[in-house]
This record gives structure tokens, C-alpha cells and sequence, in this order.
């Protein structure tokens, strides 16, 4: 089987750079995988000038004379048609490809998502699911900033979306879910929590009640269901995480102290990074659509192909569609 993904060539705050350098290393891990890069055509051809002949094979060049900046608003799509982003989604519409893949502008991937592929069928909000490595296994988290007010279905369309992906794509059995509240008792929360902590109490569903914030990183639960507003702020919260501890190291006296300290960090804190999975599944719409860092490296955008192609062998769409309906 080929595994067919578009990829946004144009996207994210470095340009084409760590984009192509990602697709080199992808295409040189996995021989099954074709590539639609979309973006100028003649920036991509320079670009991958230095790629062997078996690799070239495996690509195809997609032009688009438009591209979506990091800071226009979504509805960039509906004006610039024959960007990058929107013609990634429209092979994905077509059939000609499997998965779109983008570490550009969010917002505009989101929008052209919805747009172009629509909802999957008896789900009302698509929701961005973050992976969170943590000390034990990795954490599903959703929404991390597609909906910022949500009402209580929405929160239990979330729990069942993320215990598919959670078992589907991180192989957990029997996923268990935590609603992301300011304490673990029942009656806590806003009316919304209130409402989905009796809801979700009443589906077929692994649900273990309210977590806090300081049980995320302790892998309590396997997929934690919050609004978009509060899962952005924990996400980038996190993504501070590794960084602060760095400079506390760098900042830190003493030369012996220091070089050991750091082995010891970096051994630790290896996977608690980004980079691991690449990019998270915009899921709920009816096609599979990767959004990635926009400060994604090579390695990022290497795992978020990866992960692009594993949505694609688990058949993950057909799955969702069966279980939730």
C-alpha cells in the first residue's frame, strides 16, 4: 500500500527550509509513503535539487501562487483559494490524497478543513487533539484551541473522538478519560462541566471524573476533555516547560554541577517535546488533517508524516464514523 499525503511545503515561521529537510527524512525512513508538496514550484525544485533519483520518485510538486501568512485570520481561505493550504485540503477532497499535513497558519488550516472536507457526520465541533508526552505515556488533550466556547455535547463528542485516537493511533486499551476541572469533586465547575460530568457519567465511556491540572503530567488519564480557550492555555503552558528548566541549568553555578544536571535533563526530558509526534489531528472533519508546529524542525515534520501515515493504515476516518454514529 502507498500512503499518500499533501504537505503544506510553504508553512510554518521557517518557510520551505525544515519542511523539505523533514520530507527528506520521511521518504528515506519509509518507502511506502508519496508526497504532494504544495507550495511555489520553483522554490520547492531548488529545494530538493540534492534528493536522490529513488526519492524524486516518490514526490510530486503541487504549485500554488498564494500563500497564507502566520498572522492573517482564517478566513484568509475563502480569498486566497490557490494557496498552499487550501489546495493541500482539495487533493485530500479529491481522493488524490489521503492526509494534509501544515505547520502554517491554524487558523486558515482549521477553516479550510471545515470548508473544504466538512464535519463527519453527527459530529458538531472538530476539535485540535494535543499529544502530551509525560513521565509514563503519552496524554491525549482536547480541544487545544479549535473552539473557545463550547457547550456540554460538545466536551462528550470530544471524550468519544479521543478515545478512538487514543486507542487507535497511541495503541492505549480501553482509554480512559478525565474532564479537565478546577477540583476533582463532582460539583465543581462551571454549568457547562456540570452538564458533561453527568453526561459523560452516562456514556459508554472509560470516564474516571474531574482531573486537575497538576495530575496532567502524571498520566491519571489517558485523554483529558476541555474547552479550546483552557487547552491552549495548558498546551503552551507546557511547551514552556522544558525550556525554563534549561535555563535553570544554564543559569545555574558550578561547573560539575552544571554538566551533570544537564545529562541528566536531557536523558529525562527527551520525549517531552513536540517534536516526538509532530502534529495533531484536527479531528471530527471528514478527512484527515495534521496540523503541526509552527516552529517545526525537520524532526517535527519527519513524525508528523509519520503520524500522517499511521492515521492512514489504522483507517482512522472509518473508524471514527463507525463509532460515533
Amino acid at each position: 500500500m502507498e500512503y499518500k499525503i499533501a504537505i503544506d511545503a510553504a508553512g510554518g515561521d521557517f518557510g520551505y527550509d525544515p519542511n523539505i529537510t523533514g520530507v527528506k527524512l520521511a521518504l528515506s525512513e519509509k518507502d511506502d509513503i508519496r508526497l504532494f508538496l504544495v507550495g511555489d514550484e520553483i522554490t520547492i525544485k531548488s529545494a530538493i535539487g540534492d534528493f536522490s533519483k529513488d526519492l524524486l520518485t516518490r514526490i510530486e510538486i503541487v504549485h500554488s501562487s498564494q500563500f497564507i501568512t502566520m498572522d492573517e485570520a482564517p478566513t484568509a481561505v475563502n480569498a486566497k483559494t490557490d494557496s498552499s493550504i487550501v489546495k493541500g485540503i482539495t487533493l485530500v477532497k479529491e481522493g488524490n490524497a489521503d492526509c494534509f499535513l501544515s505547520a502554517g497558519n491554524s487558523g486558515a488550516c482549521m477553516a479550510a478543513s471545515l470548508l473544504t472536507l466538512g464535519r463527519l457526520k453527527g459530529i458538531r465541533r472538530p476539535a485540535i487533539a494535543a499529544i502530551i508526552p509525560t513521565q509514563f505515556k503519552p496524554v491525549l488533550l482536547l480541544d487545544a484551541g479549535a473552539n473557545s466556547e463550547i457547550k456540554a455535547e460538545d466536551l462528550v463528542q470530544f471524550a468519544k473522538l479521543g478515545s478512538i485516537y487514543s486507542g487507535e493511533i497511541l495503541d492505549t486499551k480501553n482509554p480512559s478519560i478525565g474532564l479537565l476541572n478546577m477540583g476533582s469533586e463532582s460539583k465543581k465547575g462551571t454549568r457547562t462541566v456540570l452538564e458533561a460530568y453527568k453526561m459523560l457519567g452516562e456514556n459508554n465511556l472509560n470516564f474516571i471524573g474531574n482531573i486537575e491540572g497538576n495530575d496532567i503530567l502524571t498520566g491519571k488519564c489517558d485523554v483529558i476533555v476541555t474547552d479550546g480557550f483552557t487547552g491552549n492555555i495548558v498546551l503552551k503552558t507546557l511547551e514552556s516547560f522544558t525550556p525554563f528548566l534549561k535555563n535553570i541549568v544554564k543559569n545555574s553555578t558550578g561547573i560539575i554541577h552544571k554538566y551533570f544536571t544537564y545529562k541528566l535533563l536531557k536523558k529525562e526530558m527527551a520525549n517531552f517535546t513536540y517534536e516526538t509526534y509532530g502534529a495533531a489531528p484536527l479531528l471530527g472533519v471528514n478527512g484527515i488533517s495534521l496540523i503541526a508546529h509552527g516552529r517545526s524542525t525537520p524532526v517535527a515534520i519527519k513524525n508528523a508524516i509519520l503520524t500522517g501515515r499511521k492515521n492512514i493504515e489504522k483507517n482512522i476516518l472509518s473508524t471514527m464514523l463507525n463509532s460515533i454514529n
